[in-house]
């Protein structure tokens, strides 16, 4: 599948103003996984599945209610406390305006850096005597890593997404700005973009279209490069299954990806399609039993529990790896906001 590259005008002009631009793939790809737990259990295939969370307009900026009464807050631990991302999410604005902001905070420690550890001395391991292998930047037979010179860096990142919905002809419209900063070591960058989504609903079932990255997002490091990431396309699909005289019913959804880049002809094609899905039991609107797949085919699951004013979601993602390394844990604490203002007034 191909279009006509003139949406992506802005970076190609960038790359003639400034003769830096590459395009990346992940560029962006913590606005893809760093979620709330609800949707993580399920396999983040909730694009059509529209619940009471604010950071639910992650996975789609259309998820943006007009009542929305809940605060979000959202932990998430990787690799044995390596990598951990806790994100906030909360409704301002006016009633008539509503938005959606979701923060989010990543930071990696204890990266290993092992660039200055060769002894390049060669296959005798000898300093100086110029034989085979000396001085190639490989570890050849023979030679050695100094501990000593071992280093950690560090990297961390931070992410706004501000999520309203607006109509255009007749159809709402949700349209997210988010903002990207990074810290690398001793680089940083900072990039802004763009997504739009649609829900509609035909014959009791709901259908979605989410456009990320629009027409693409960009990152501008502090050396000068910046790094573009492509548009890329979603659709789903959500059921709800009602069963008369019984105390719960079942949520079905999926999700399709369609990654793009852009080829020798400065045209848009269609690299790969990834799809997930998921499926939720809710016992009489108090329990939720969740359970998904995700884009790279993982398992996931989850629990869900709700009172008046409360609501907490648990998520359990298995690893990329049959190691259980990446094994990794979410916990959702919805509050509710009134109630959460009464308490702090009555302090």
């Amino acid at each position: 599948m191909k279009l006509n590259s003139n949406l992506y005008f802005f970076f190609i002009f960038s790359k003639i103003l400034f003769g830096n631009v590459e395009f990346v793939s992940f560029g962006w790809e913590a606005f893809d996984y760093i979620t709330d737990a609800r949707s993580s259990a399920l396999g983040n295939s909730n694009i059509a599945y529209k619940f009471d969370s604010p950071s639910s307009s992650i996975i789609n900026p259309n998820f943006v209610n007009v009542d929305q009464k809940y605060i979000s807050l959202t932990h998430q631990s990787r690799f044995a406390g390596l990598i951990n991302n806790d994100l906030i999410g909360f409704k301002f604005g006016r009633s008539n305006i509503p938005f959606n902001i979701n923060v989010f905070y990543q930071s990696i420690g204890k990266i290993p850096d092992t660039r200055e550890m060769l002894l390049d001395w060669g296959l005798d391991g000898q300093f100086g005597t110029n034989d085979s292998g000396e001085g190639n930047g490989i570890l050849d037979e023979g030679e050695r890593l100094d501990k000593n010179k071992l280093s950690f860096f560090s990297q961390s990142q931070i992410g706004i997404h501000n999520s309203f919905k607006k109509s255009f002809f007749n159809q709402e419209l949700g349209l997210a700005f988010k903002i990207l900063g990074k810290k690398l070591h001793k680089h940083s960058a900072l990039g802004v973009g763009i997504d739009l989504g649609i829900l509609k609903k035909y014959y009791g079932i709901n259908f979605a279209a989410v456009v990320k990255n629009f027409p693409s997002s960009g990152l501008l490091w502090d050396d000068g490069k910046i790094e573009g990431t492509m548009t890329k396309l979603s659709i789903g699909s959500h059921y709800n299954k009602l069963y008369k005289n019984l105390p719960f019913s079942i949520n079905l959804m999926s999700r399709f990806d369609f990654d793009s880049i852009l080829n020798g002809k400065n045209e848009l094609v269609i690299q790969d399609i990834k799809e997930s899905f998921g499926f939720e039991i809710v016992y009489e609107s108090k329990v939720y039993i969740r359970f998904g797949r995700d884009v790279y085919s993982n398992l996931a699951g989850g629990l869900g529990l709700l009172w008046d004013d409360f609501c907490i979601d648990y998520a359990f993602n298995n690893s990329f790896s049959s190691t259980g390394i990446g094994n990794n844990h979410l916990i959702t604490f919805n509050l509710n906001l009134d109630f959460v203002i009464n308490y702090v007034s009555k302090l």
